[in-house]
């Protein structure tokens, strides 16, 4: 926006950019890590790499944050333990893969919990003004962080520090990061106002989450790290007179809380949890080094804590498999065709060939186009509202003509099982259409994904397209684009 001085004109820039490249979610994604992430695309360019390196970035950050507070708690050899584990724990190593919110969210919280124990506990003015800001920050960057809100509420409250509401560097802070907030507020509760009122109003799922990330500790943590934790909470009576083991409890207590009556679940979402798991396992250790002479040899502490890592080391778990191939190849392909003006995506996973089209669509010159906006439309997900656009496939030609579309991109597996893309794959079956290319999705996680395949409108004419209208449950009204003829080369 910046770059094409879309902000003298914000809205319709807005539109025209989402428009031609629908993989944004409006008002539902804060835009922190959106921000961070254009700065690494214009210094690097747009690639996965690029990407990837702006995730890896923000866990360099959050590993240094874990080790300085740990060292508030622990000697040097239990802190580079701790952070070694915290590196390694599955939740942690998938996030560094992958390009999500999880990681920069979770960088953000512990900065902001490393500065609420040194503003709090060690009286740091700078701490305290930062606290605040770095709040609102990992909020903005994920709104999971809602947890970070009963951890300052107790451990002030809680702490008797009263005094410190009235600190001046506290009180600028929370200003300064109610303004910042303000704008992203706004926005949800006007533009996103679907959205909220459905989290606010959906059900509660406390017990069923509760079962849910107990079973799925494995994917969170590793055994080792499960049996440490345990143990901790057993010793609590030994262990609660210190700092470190009474915050990490909190720390545990609030994001776990905050998990429980949330609508959708998966085991990256209890990432937060992680820092506060080691540091409850890192005081078992101290503890024992503490009561027992025989912890107490050097020796013995290293073997210690070179069992420990080597018990990670799990080469499969640490490097990863391959990432999912095929989109790239995909858009390639798309994008080669000097004839083509737009194209269609049709499947679960629009927003990794949206991206790829995105990269490669130096001139902006093709639309993509999600079935799941021109096909069918939703609140913001299925569960929130479904609502067919499109019923019979006269009125899906009517649409390929009208958008100009020459390519249909498919997954061959229909992973969002509507009834929408299960007509959608009958008619693209007709022979009105032709298989052109067909790719192999090697996808981690889901089995059966099947091939990623390229089929071409036979009826295709390539011809400019002058509006273009979609349907926007999320906002309550469809919004036109008028597309101007000099947007072609």
């Amino acid at each position: 926006m910046i770059e094409d001085l879309g902000f003298f004109h914000p809205v319709s820039y807005a539109e025209r950019y989402y428009v031609q490249y629908p993989g944004l979610t409006v008002g539902l994604y804060p835009p922190v890590f959106y921000t961070v992430e254009a700065l690494f695309f214009k210094v690097l360019g747009i690639s996965p790499l690029s990407a990837r390196l702006t995730i890896l970035s923000f866990s360099l950050i959050g590993v240094n944050i874990f080790f300085l507070l740990c060292r508030h708690w622990f000697p040097l050899w239990l802190s580079v333990l701790g952070s070694i584990l915290y590196l390694l724990q599955p939740a942690i190593l998938f996030g560094q893969k992958n390009v999500m919110l999880e990681m920069p969210a979770l960088a953000m919280s512990m900065t902001a919990l490393y500065c609420l124990y040194v503003g709090v506990d060690r009286r740091e003015q700078w701490a305290l003004f930062l606290a605040p800001l770095f709040t609102v920050l990992a909020f903005l960057t994920k709104q999971n962080a809602i947890f970070l809100l009963p951890i300052w509420l107790v451990w002030i409250i809680g702490g008797r520090k009263w005094n410190l509401i009235k600190s001046g560097y506290l009180i600028s802070g929370v200003l300064i990061g109610t303004v910042v907030l303000i704008p992203w507020a706004a926005v949800s509760l006007t533009i996103g106002r679907s959205y909220v009122t459905a989290q606010v109003l959906q059900r509660s799922h406390i017990w069923a989450n509760c079962l849910y990330y107990l079973r799925q500790s494995p994917e969170i943590l590793t055994y080792p790290v499960i049996l440490l934790v345990i143990t901790s909470v057993i010793l609590v009576a030994r262990l609660r007179k210190h700092d470190g083991y009474r915050f990490a409890l909190l720390w545990g207590a609030a994001g776990l809380l905050s998990l429980l009556p949330v609508h959708y679940r998966e085991p990256r979402f209890a990432v937060f949890l992680v820092p506060a798991v080691i540091i409850l396992s890192m005081q078992v250790i101290w503890l024992f080094r503490e009561k027992f002479t025989f912890f107490q040899h050097r020796k013995v502490y290293a073997i210690v804590m070179i069992a420990l890592i080597c018990l990670h080391l799990n080469p499969l778990v640490v490097w990863g498999r391959r990432d999912i191939q095929g989109f790239d190849q995909a858009a390639e392909f798309v994008v080669r065709d000097p004839d083509c003006v737009s194209v269609l995506y049709d499947g679960y996973f629009n927003g990794n060939f949206i991206f790829h089209m995105r990269a490669r669509d130096e001139g902006r010159r093709i639309f993509v186009f999600r079935a799941s906006k021109v096909i069918f439309s939703t609140k913001m997900m299925l569960e929130l509202g479904y609502n067919d656009l499109i019923k019979e496939v006269s009125e899906f030609h009517d649409v390929l003509e009208r958008y100009s579309v020459k390519y249909i991109v498919q997954e061959e597996e229909n992973l969002l099982n509507t009834p929408a893309n299960r007509k959608l794959r009958q008619w693209v079956r007709a022979p009105k259409f032709r298989l052109v290319r067909e790719y192999s999705i090697p996808c981690e996680g889901f089995r059966g994904f099947g091939d990623l395949l390229v089929y071409k409108y036979s009826d295709y004419e390539a011809k400019p397209i002058k509006q273009i209208d979609l349907d926007m449950p999320v906002l309550g009204r469809t919004f036109g684009v008028k597309v101007e003829r000099e947007n072609y080369p």
